[in-house]
């Protein structure tokens, strides 16, 4: 199981931005972690090193939410390197333009340990 506890520099779009894991409980569920201090949620599975994630953090959207999908680079020592994968996101507008979809790629290039 790679460690991925840390802080990422997360890239989406320009600029990047920070991410930040401080756990992963027993059954993989990503504890206390964000972007840019906006909370995530989400599943590490250390068997395959999928990760998968999503936020919720529009205001003045009725709903907007990113799914986030993909996997895990380990290192040899039990620590991870980068994630890699490919984002999907949904968003209902009150204005006009109804219900929209976007997809894209994302990587993070782990930064560093949370010091206690």
């Amino acid at each position: 199981m790679a460690d991925i506890s840390g802080y990422w520099e997360f890239h989406r779009a320009c600029p990047s931005e920070q991410m930040t894991i401080l756990g992963v409980g027993g059954s993989g569920q990503l504890e206390f972690s964000s972007i840019e201090n906006e909370p995530i949620e989400g599943h590490y599975d250390a068997a395959t090193n999928a990760i998968s994630f999503d936020d919720a953090r529009h205001p003045g959207e009725l709903f907007w939410v990113t799914s986030y999908t993909g996997y895990v680079m380990p290192t040899g020592e039990g620590g991870a390197c980068a994630m890699a994968g490919t984002w999907w996101e949904l968003t209902f507008n009150i204005n006009p333009r109804g219900i929209q979809t976007r997809r894209g790629s994302w990587y993070a290039i782990w930064q560093g340990e949370i010091i206690p």
